[in-house]
């Protein structure tokens, strides 16, 4: 055997092993540092976009833990259905609550949103899922759907 012929592999293998393992952490903890309403930097302005407001119920044993939350999905979807697609289709407004103003906090009521986007990915977690997925989002504008 020729054992110069096989010295790359063995070495470009456990390179690209390492490589891959440690380039993303499943912690949360990890995975969520600087993504909260205050430390990351909003980077993406919209204007009028077409929403639903979204009721994350709290204390559900099968999903989210937190309090309940009303949020917000730019998904066509999640128009005309109870439940939400996770993805970057969810916003999660910062304010004090982290959910829509009292006035919208009804589910499925439609609205128009400005905001402006943070530059991380990860607003809400859930233990089924094991991930984060989410923008938060600085409310510029929001009203009612005609």
């Amino acid at each position: 055997m020729n054992y110069f012929r096989t010295l790359p592999w063995r070495l470009v293998a456990p390179a690209l092993l390492f490589a891959l393992t440690n380039c993303t952490s499943d912690d949360p903890a990890e995975q969520n540092k600087a993504c909260d309403c205050n430390g990351a930097i909003a980077d993406e302005a919209i204007k009028d976009k077409e929403a639903v407001v979204v009721l994350l119920e709290g204390n559900n044993p099968n999903g989210y833990q937190g309090p309940d939350m009303y949020i917000l999905s730019t998904d066509p979807a999640d128009f005309e259905r109870t439940s939400h697609a996770a993805g970057p289709n969810i916003l999660v407004p910062c304010v004090t609550s982290l959910s829509v103003p009292e006035e919208y906090q009804k589910q499925g009521l439609r609205i128009l949103v400005s905001y402006r986007r943070k530059q991380c990915y990860g607003a809400i977690t859930s233990p089924v899922m094991r991930s984060n997925y989410g923008y938060f989002v600085h409310l510029t504008n929001i009203q009612r759907m005609p």
